[in-house]
C-alpha cells in the first residue's frame, strides 16, 4: 500500500535540495536539518510543555513516526548543535545526549510538506485519469514501484519488480519523460528524494581514483548516439564526469568485434529502418531515423571504430594479452546456460569473458565499500549475474551507467550533472522503460512473420498504414508481448483483421479522449491565468485607492496639526490636544504597513514593478 507521507517526505527532500542546494554540496546530511527542526516542533506541540529527553533515540523515533524515514542517531548527534545554534528556540544539550527544549525552532517546511502532499495527490489523480482513458486497472503503487526501482535495487537489495508490471506503467512514465511536464517534475522529486533518503546506507570516504571501466557494446553504442536520446545524455554525462575524475576506460577485443558485427547487420537491415524505428526506440536504426542518418554513416562508424575508441581514450584489451582468461571462459559451465538465455553464443561468451576480466582485476582485493572497487564492467542496461543477486551493488562485477551516475553523485553532490534531479531521474526511468520493453516485445523472427501476414492483409483488405503503425507501437510498448504475438500468428486472416481494427479503434478513442483532456486542461490554465490577472488588477486598484486615501488623510492630519495644535502647550486641554495629535501622527499612522500605501502611489508611475511585487508578496 502506498505511504503518501513517505512519498511526500521524498518530494520534500528533493524540494529542500532544490532550495538549499549550495549548502549541501559537500554532504547531503544538511538536507535533514529542516526535518529534525520540524520534528522537534511537533514533539513540543504534542507534549504541550518543555521536552526533557533522555537521549537522541527519542528524536530518531519521532522522525521515523512523522516522516517515515530513519536518520541514524550518530547523524542526529552531529546535527543537533547546528539545529540548536540556528533554530531560534531555547535549547539545552548535554554531553550525555539528554536535552531540554523550551520553545519551538524556526521552521520553514511545515507548509512545504503539505504542498508536497498535494503534488503527490495531483500525480495520483493524473495517473488515474490516464488509466481510465486506456481502460486499464489503476494502481498507484505500481507507478511508485517503477519510480523507486533503482533505489530498491541498489540500497534495499531487492530484485527489479518492473518486469511483472502491466505495460501501461512504463508507457505513462515514458510519456512524462518525453513531455517533461508538470507531472514529470513530481516524478523526478519522488525519485531523487528516495535516493537522498538512502544516503546513510551508502557513504564514500575517499575520492575514487585509478578505477578502470570495462565498457560493453550497448554503452559504446549509446556513447556514439545510436541508442535512445536519454541513453546518450546519460552515458555522455557519465563519460565526461569520470574522465575528469581520472577513471580509465577499456574494452575487450571480443566486444569490438561484437560492435562491428552489430553495425554490419544494421547496414544490411537499413531498408527496414522505419519498421525498427517503430518497434524499438533503442534500436540503432531507430536512432538513424530520428537523426536523419544514412547507411554510409553506419559503414563509416564500423570502419572507423578503432580510431574512435582511441580518440575517446578507450584502450582495447586484446585476446592475446588475456589468453588464460579467454580459455577459462571457453570451458566455463555457465557458458551454455547463458547462451540458452541470450540465444547467441558469441554474446554470452563476451559477457562471461568481461566478468572473468573484472574478477581478475579485483583479485586479492577486499571490496568493503564503493571506493574499494578498482574495476567495473560498465553496462547500459540492468543485468546482474544470478550468483551476485544477494551482494551489495558495489561488490558486484557489473554496474549500469545510471547506477554509477547516482552513486558518484551521492558521493559528491557538487558534481556538475546538469539539472541533477531531472538528469538522474530521466537516466534511471528511461532505462527502466527500455528494460521492460526489451523483456516483453516479440522476437525479430515473430515480428517479421506478423509483418508478412499484415502485408498480405493489406493487399486483400486495404488496411491503413495508420492501423499497422499503431499495432507496431503496441508491440514496441509491451502491450502485445511475446505470448500475445505468438497467438496472433495462429489467428485466421478475418480474426487478425478484426483484432487490428478493434485495437485501432480503442487507440483512436484513447487519443481522442486525451486530446479533449489536453484542450480542457489548456482552457482551464488559460482561465486560471485570466483570473489571476484579474485578481492582481483588483489588488492593484485597491492598493491605489488606499494609497491616494492615505496620502490625503496624512496631508489633512498634518495640515490640521500645524494650524490648530499649539507646539508649546500651556493649558491642560492644549496638552490633551498635543497628546492626541501625537498619537494620531505616530501610533495610528504607523499602525499600517506604509509600503502598501506607498506602492499604491508608485504604481501610477511604475505599474509593472508594482504588479511584480504584488505577484511575489500578495499571491492570488
Amino acid at each position: 500500500m502506498v505511504n503518501e507521507n513517505l512519498l511526500a517526505t521524498y518530494s520534500l527532500l528533493s524540494f529542500i535540495r532544490d532550495t538549499y542546494g549550495s549548502e549541501c554540496n559537500e554532504s547531503l546530511t544538511q538536507l535533514f536539518v529542516p526535518l529534525i527542526k520540524e520534528t522537534l516542533n511537533r514533539m513540543l506541540r504534542k507534549k504541550g510543555t518543555a521536552i526533557m529527553g533522555k537521549d537522541y533515540s527519542e528524536i530518531f523515533d519521532s522522525v521515523r513516526e512523522n516522516f517515515q524515514i530513519e536518520i541514524p542517531i550518530p547523524v542526529i548527534t552531529t546535527l543537533m548543535p547546528q539545529v540548536c545554534k540556528y533554530s531560534g528556540g531555547s535549547f539545552t544539550l548535554n554531553s550525555d545526549h539528554s536535552f531540554i527544549i523550551d520553545s519551538e525552532c524556526t521552521s520553514t517546511i511545515t507548509e512545504d510538506y503539505q504542498n508536497q502532499k498535494k503534488l503527490i495527490k495531483k500525480l495520483a489523480n493524473n495517473y488515474k485519469i490516464y488509466c481510465k482513458g486506456r481502460n486499464v486497472p489503476y494502481d498507484f503503487e505500481e507507478l511508485v514501484t517503477f519510480i523507486q526501482d533503482q533505489k530498491n535495487r541498489i540500497f534495499n537489495d531487492q530484485s527489479t519488480a518492473i518486469y511483472n508490471q502491466s505495460y501501461h506503467v512504463s508507457k505513462y512514465v515514458y510519456d512524462r519523460i518525453k513531455k517533461k511536464d508538470f507531472y514529470f517534475d513530481i516524478i523526478c522529486s519522488i525519485y531523487l528524494g528516495g535516493i537522498i533518503s538512502s544516503y546513510f546506507k551508502f557513504k564514500i570516504k575517499d575520492r575514487i581514483i585509478d578505477t578502470e571501466l570495462l565498457v560493453d557494446t550497448n554503452f559504446y553504442i549509446s556513447l556514439i548516439e545510436l541508442n535512445t536520446e536519454e541513453s546518450y545524455a546519460a552515458c555522455k554525462q557519465l563519460y565526461d564526469l569520470t574522465i575528469a575524475m581520472g577513471f580509465r576506460y577499456s574494452i575487450l577485443e571480443t566486444t569490438v568485434e561484437q560492435i562491428r558485427i552489430l553495425l554490419s547487420s544494421k547496414v544490411r537491415q537499413f531498408k527496414s529502418k522505419d519498421l525498427f524505428a517503430t518497434l524499438d526506440v533503442a534500436d540503432i536504426l531507430s536512432a538513424c531515423g530520428r537523426r536523419g542518418l544514412d547507411r554510409s554513416f553506419l559503414e563509416a562508424c564500423k570502419d572507423n571504430l578503432k580510431n574512435d575508441l582511441s580518440e575517446k581514450g578507450i584502450s582495447i584489451v586484446y585476446n592475446q594479452n588475456i589468453r588464460a582468461l579467454y580459455e577459462k571462459t571457453g570451458k566455463s559451465k555457465d557458458l551454455q546456460t547463458l547462451t540458452n538465455i541470450r540465444g547467441n553464443r558469441e554474446s554470452a561468451f563476451n559477457d562471461l569473458l568481461a566478468q572473468e576480466y573484472v574478477a581478475y582485476k579485483r583479485k586479492d582485493k577486499i571490496i568493503a565499500e564503493f571506493n574499494d572497487v578498482n574495476c567495473w564492467f560498465l553496462n547500459n542496461s540492468y543485468s546482474v549475474n544470478r550468483k551476485e543477486k544477494s551482494l551489495p551493488v558495489w561488490q558486484r562485477i557489473s554496474i549500469t551507467a545510471s547506477d554509477l551516475l547516482v552513486l558518484l553523485w551521492l558521493a559528491n553532490p557538487s558534481l556538475s550533472i546538469g539539472n541533477s534531479k531531472s538528469m538522474l531521474a530521466m537516466t534511471s526511468l528511461s532505462a527502466n522503460v527500455i528494460k521492460y520493453r526489451s523483456e516483453h516485445y516479440p522476437s525479430h523472427k515473430v515480428i517479421c512473420k506478423i509483418q508478412d501476414r499484415i502485408a498480405r492483409l493489406q493487399i486483400e483488405n486495404n488496411i491503413s498504414e495508420a492501423s499497422i503503425a499503431k499495432l507496431c507501437i503496441r508491440m514496441s510498448e509491451g502491450e502485445i508481448d511475446r505470448n500475445e504475438a505468438d497467438r496472433l500468428l495462429t489467428l485466421s486472416s478475418p480474426a487478425l483483421l478484426e483484432y487490428i481494427n478493434r485495437a485501432t479503434k480503442n487507440e483512436d478513442i484513447y487519443l481522442e479522449t486525451s486530446e479533449k483532456n489536453e484542450i480542457l486542461s489548456s482552457e482551464n490554465n488559460s482561465l486560471k491565468a485570466q483570473l489571476e490577472d484579474k485578481c492582481i488588477e483588483n489588488k492593484l486598484m485597491k492598493m491605489r485607492v488606499w494609497g491616494v486615501a492615505y496620502a490625503i488623510i496624512i496631508t489633512v492630519v498634518y495640515w490640521l496639526g500645524i494650524k490648530y495644535v499649539n507646539p508649546s502647550p500651556i493649558t491642560w486641554y492644549e496638552y490633551l490636544g498635543h497628546i492626541i495629535y501625537w498619537l494620531v501622527t505616530t501610533v495610528c499612522v504607523n499602525w499600517y504597513n506604509h509600503m502598501y500605501f506607498v506602492n499604491g502611489i508608485i504604481s501610477f508611475f511604475k505599474r509593472d514593478l508594482i504588479i511584480k511585487k504584488i505577484s511575489e508578496n500578495y499571491p492570488v
